[in-house]
């Protein structure tokens, strides 16, 4: 093996932690933020408690408001946002993602 050859081999192993760390971090991130914000699965209306997908936010929003009970919380590809963020149009990034949410 090579100079060159060695070298890549631990630039590899380097990308490998660092996406391990990545991961690592988003999953904090996520599960803090769920804490924080004392998400449940009582409080979220999740992805795939749905029986149809919706491709389209706009599709989305308006069967959410069709929706007899309004949870403070809603799951949209899997990302955790406020329930009346969605339904203005907005989708803001919190970090946080459904899988995330312990069960009770």
């Amino acid at each position: 093996m090579n100079d060159i050859e060695i070298t890549e081999q631990k630039i590899r192993k380097l990308a490998e932690e660092l996406e391990t760390e990545r991961r690592r971090l988003k999953k904090l991130k996520s599960c803090e933020f769920i804490r924080v914000n004392d998400i449940t699965l009582e409080t979220l209306h999740r992805t795939k408690d749905f029986e149809q997908w919706f491709y389209q936010l706009s599709d989305f929003t308006t069967f959410l408001k069709t929706l007899p009970q309004q949870k403070p919380w809603t799951s949209w590809n899997t990302a955790i946002h406020r329930t009346s963020e969605l339904m203005e149009g907005r989708c803001s990034n919190t970090e946080a993602y459904e899988d995330d949410v312990p069960p009770r």
